[in-house]
């Protein structure tokens, strides 16, 4: 069953021990963007690690790409986000203020509220420049460099990209992962997770070790989900690595990844570390489902005009429409 199968069954203590002390570890686009994203401690727990495995990494070049191109978008966004909270506090603070609106307050506690009110707006100005200043002057961005320095997967040509969006087309109709759940987004865009998962194909079949892919993304065109609960890669994604050279294959989302370094590499991250990671996993999760149901309901709502037009029309013509996945 299990050689047949493989995608189906959890590996054993054995192949995890292997997976982590002997697999290239392959990290995706989001987990590196994500490092704009995370605390200061975080950051710098998670570039330990990466340090550590330094000579057992390997960065697809699409990831390469898309990393580099999104960079300052989201250093902006997150200058943004500084900016929203620092409004909301000073409009909290004009209304605390507005002492006749709030004759139930203290002086005493109203002081409180007032330093408080200086002390985090004067926080949040601070780390808002800090964020803004990543545009010229980026120590994470070169620290990450120099761990990749040497990582980085070669492009594939024009005609080889042409090959696998026609592909694409037919996998995502299938709902062949991965990438399916990014049909929406336009050309190229939406073949860039496939992009990624090309390349580590191809690495695949140029070496004799396991290999780990760890990324931010936790949507069911990587992963196995039942019942809210993540099983393990996509048993598809198994198989079709295996079919090119039979390595061993496992992902990681990143506070999986963090959390077994501890136990795997030693790696000695906080709880408060895993919290942190895990909540930002687990919201980026119910965004995305969000979407997703978002999506269902106009793809219905469209779908229920069409099938009235076409039984209308049916005598003059005979036609069907496939729905968007």
């Amino acid at each position: 069953m299990r050689k047949h199968f493989p995608g189906y069954y959890k590996p054993s203590k054995d192949d995890f021990r292997k997976l982590w002390s002997e697999g290239l570890f392959v990290f995706d686009t989001n987990v590196l963007l994500d490092l704009y994203r995370f605390s200061e401690s975080t950051v710098n727990s998670l570039l330990q690690i990466m340090e550590t495995l330094k000579d057992r990494i390997w960065i697809p070049y699409q990831v390469s790409e898309e990393y580099h191109k999104n960079l300052n978008k989201i250093i902006s966004g997150q200058v943004k986000k500084y900016g929203e909270s620092i409004r909301t506090l000073l409009e909290f603070k004009k209304q605390i203020d507005e002492k006749r609106s709030h004759p139930f307050l203290e002086l005493e506690l109203h002081q409180e509220i007032e330093a408080f009110c200086e002390k985090f707006d004067s926080v949040l100005d601070k780390k808002q420049k800090n964020v803004k200043e990543l545009i010229l002057s980026n120590p994470t961005k070169e620290r990450l460099a120099d761990i990749l320095e040497n990582s980085i997967g070669e492009p594939f040509t024009d005609d080889e990209l042409k090959i696998i969006f026609t592909e694409g087309e037919s996998r995502y109709f299938k709902k062949q992962p991965p990438g399916y759940l990014d049909n929406k987004k336009g050309e190229p865009d939406k073949y860039g997770d496939l992009i990624v998962w090309k390349e580590i194909l191809k690495k695949n079949k140029s070496i004799d070790q396991p290999v780990i892919f760890v990324t931010g993304d936790t949507k069911e065109d990587w992963f196995q989900v039942e019942m809210g609960m993540t099983i393990g890669p996509r048993p598809e994604l198994i198989s079709e690595l295996k079919k090119e050279k039979n390595n061993l294959f496992y992902c990681y989302s990143t506070d999986s990844f963090l959390k077994y370094s501890n136990e795997y590499l030693d790696a000695k991250i906080g709880e408060d570390i895993l919290e942190e990671v895990g909540d930002f996993i687990e919201k980026s999760r119910t965004i995305e489902e969000t979407e997703s149901e978002s999506e269902i309901d106009e793809s219905t709502s469209e779908s229920t005009v069409e099938g009235s037009v076409s039984i209308t029309n049916q005598r003059s013509s005979e036609s069907s429409a496939l729905g968007g996945l």
